[in-house]
């Protein structure tokens, strides 16, 4: 679960900057129901992207980075990587 922000651009009318930033959490191997419980954990997560800036395209691939802080091990952990957009 994640929420974001986004920010509009000062000076033009409905264009939003080419950033967001969320937080949220993220459950890693939640799905894992043997008896043991597996490496089952939650973490807080903080979240930047980077959108691309036409408005016009179909197929966008934005760049997100970020880290967090597994609660059960007590580590931190970074994000990087690409993900995909698909606006028909």
């Amino acid at each position: 679960m994640l929420g974001q922000l986004s920010f509009y651009h000062p000076e033009k009318i409905n264009r939003l900057r080419p950033y967001k930033v969320g937080a949220g959490f993220v459950a890693l191997n939640a799905f894992d129901l043997s008896k043991e419980g597996g490496n089952r954990d939650l973490g807080l997560v903080i979240l930047g992207s980077i959108y691309p800036t036409r408005r016009e395209a179909k197929l966008t691939f934005p760049l997100y980075l970020g880290g967090g802080y597994l609660l059960s091990k007590g580590k931190p952990f970074f994000l990087l990587g690409p993900g995909i957009g698909v606006r028909l």
